[in-house]
């Protein structure tokens, strides 16, 4: 086993203490490297670092902070910064002999200095104004001459003077220099970035810390509206940000990873919790155990219903720990109402960026703020979760949900239930009569959408994800085994017809010879991909409004209240509602629907209003 470098003490043997938000080590790595020591070595003696892919990322970090530190103090030196002592050395000779530097010089630059990201243009110019500023450091200087050394060892060694200078006046300030404050949100960008970036920001709207801080957290695509910064460039940033202005959430909270840590630790996994009883019907023992036993029991086995069910108790019971710190079932009426009034106007912090996955640092289990359905679904869910609980799985003494039925206001009305989202013959017949132009990808969509929920009954999960592989013939009809068991479900020959016209609009052949891997409802821009859920509900959205738009549409006032609320949802209601109202036994509706439950089916067989005959073809 190799013996430790010992860690040199920093200045009088003093710990290691910030100086604008640097430690004394990190400035003694620096000066290491500013005199010649390897990196990777420097990392190794002073911070204790094992070489590694990420030290480069650290030490442009580094820069960037001190950079950022000389400019908030108005020192004019922070462009020394920027110089590679290294690079100087092996590069200097070339400009200050009239001799053109090496292709790999350009391109080591651009790549040490992050315009990865700029064009070509922009890139020779700032490399241009590189090397003038190497010119006007080459300029003779009162510092005594060292004959023996050649010019770039000269240029080379003056270069490092005022680098180690700029460094020990950063790290121990002088009383005349100008003292530096804590970067605030109302700060703005130029006083803690450097001006071309500065100037990049504001073209983009974004002119203080607070703002480039919000558009950070909210969208990892933010810098997609300022010039010049990509995705290399816009890390930087935010490395930068994060250090001169810590998150509100990072400075709150202690972060996601620990955040997962403390929901299984003694105190708040439930096992000790106030509500839970002594003898549970269910085997087990902790909160995340009875939130699994749930979904296993009592969710249809459907992935997205599943993963939204999942979303809505986790961020309940993560709630429950972080804001209230007791566990899940230790909360009561009194915290079910919290939690309310909290999704009704959900903290920044507990915002996160679309990108971030589930339980890694930055993330949080809200994308953003939520809106009435959003605060409604979490309702119906955690009321449904607290009433299992406390009933079948004998988990809890009561259920915190139950007293809470008066505070419906909180989340808006009440949606339409599922047998009164049906719409009637004459909404459907508009909708078919006003597709546009076949030829256009969307309008092609819309119509087989509206053909294979209307006349299936398919949910939309199970519609995106089918392909051409799951079909099969039947005699003389096509079913498809639709869902995660692969129930059958026999299509219609209009439908049949319509998926036939799609397959040959994309140029994929017949069903008989396409490919296995075809989706059947296309993306709009690739006839082989599927759509997102939300491009097909947004598209369907918009081929409703268009309707309504239009003056000559003949439809009652009731069909058009009706249709303006309508989703690609209620034509799977439509269809369940038809089928119920012609006769179609119970347990058949059940299969084809595929529910588990006869009751979720037998509401469609109490509605007073059978709809207008048609035929969608």
């Amino acid at each position: 086993m190799s013996t430790p470098v010992p860690r040199p003490p920093g200045p009088s043997g003093a710990a290691a203490a910030p100086a604008g938000g640097l430690a004394r080590d990190q400035f003694a790595y620096l000066r290491a490297c500013i005199s010649g020591v390897p990196r990777a070595e420097a990392a190794q003696r002073y911070l204790g670092m094992a070489p590694g892919p990420g030290l480069r990322a650290f030490h442009r970090q580094l820069l960037d902070q001190l950079q950022a530190l000389a400019r908030q103090r108005g020192d004019a030196r922070w462009t020394l910064l920027a110089v590679s002592p290294r690079r100087h050395a092996a590069g200097a000779a070339g400009p200050a002999t009239g001799t053109p530097l090496a292709a790999s010089s350009f391109e080591d630059w651009v790549a040490e200095h992050g315009w990865e990201d700029w064009s070509q243009a922009e890139q020779l110019e700032a490399y241009e104004a590189h090397l003038l500023e190497q010119a006007a450091a080459a300029a003779p200087a009162p510092a005594p001459r060292i004959d023996f050394l050649s010019r770039a060892e000269q240029r080379l060694h003056r270069l490092q003077q005022r680098q180690l200078a700029l460094l020990q006046d950063l790290e121990r300030p002088s009383p005349a220099a100008a003292p530096v404050s804590q970067a605030r949100p109302h700060d703005p960008v130029g006083a803690w970035f450097d001006p071309a970036t500065a100037a990049r920001l504001h073209a983009a709207g974004l002119t203080t810390l607070g703002q480039l801080q919000r558009a950070v957290r909210h969208s990892a695509q933010w810098h997609r509206p300022v010039k010049a910064v990509g995705e290399s460039k816009a890390r930087r940033i935010e490395a930068l940000l994060a250090r001169c202005l810590p998150s509100p959430a990072a400075s709150a909270d202690p972060g996601a990873l620990a955040w997962q840590q403390r929901l299984h630790t003694p105190a708040f996994d439930g096992s000790n919790g106030r509500f839970r009883t002594e003898r549970p019907r269910i085997a087990a023992r902790t909160d995340a155990a009875a939130l699994e036993a749930w979904l296993d029991t009592a969710v249809p086995n459907v992935p997205a219903t599943r993963a939204a069910y999942r979303r809505e108790i986790e961020r309940w019971w993560l709630w429950c720990v972080v804001e209230r710190g007791r566990p899940l079932s230790s909360c009561d009426a009194a915290d079910a109402r919290a939690y309310l009034d909290f999704l009704a106007a959900v903290p920044e912090r507990w915002q996160s960026r679309r990108t971030v996955e589930r339980w890694t640092p930055g993330w949080t289990p809200f994308r953003g703020p939520l809106g009435p359905q959003s605060r409604r679904f979490a309702f119906q869910v955690l009321h449904q979760l607290g009433a299992w609980l406390a009933g079948p799985a004998g988990y809890l003494a009561h259920n915190p949900w139950a007293a809470v039925e008066r505070w419906r206001p909180i989340v808006g009305p009440r949606p339409l239930p599922p047998e009164e989202r049906v719409l009637p013959g004459p909404a459907l017949a508009a909708l078919q009569a006003v597709l546009p132009d076949p030829a256009r990808p969307g309008a092609t969509r819309n119509g087989l959408l509206l053909l294979l929920c209307s006349r299936t009954g398919l949910r939309a999960s199970e519609l995106l994800a089918a392909t051409v592989g799951q079909l099969h013939r039947t005699g003389e009809q096509w079913a498809l085994a639709a869902g995660p068991a692969g129930r059958q479900v026999t299509l219609p020959a209009a439908v049949v017809d319509a998926l036939e016209q799609s397959l040959a609009a994309r140029g994929l052949g017949p069903l008989a010879t396409c490919a296995g891997d075809v989706p059947l409802l296309p993306s709009a821009h690739d006839p082989r991909r599927r759509p997102s859920y939300g491009a097909v509900h947004r598209s369907f959205k918009g081929f409703v409004a268009g309707l309504l738009r239009r003056p000559a549409a003949p439809l009652p006032a009731a069909a058009r209240a009706l249709l303006s609320r309508a989703t690609q949802q209620w034509l799977r209601h439509t269809f369940a509602h038809r089928a119920a109202q012609a006769g179609m036994p119970v347990d058949l509706l059940r299969h084809h629907l595929g529910h588990a439950d006869s009751r979720r089916v037998r509401r469609y067989y109490r509605t007073d209003q059978p709809p207008s005959p048609i035929t969608i073809g």
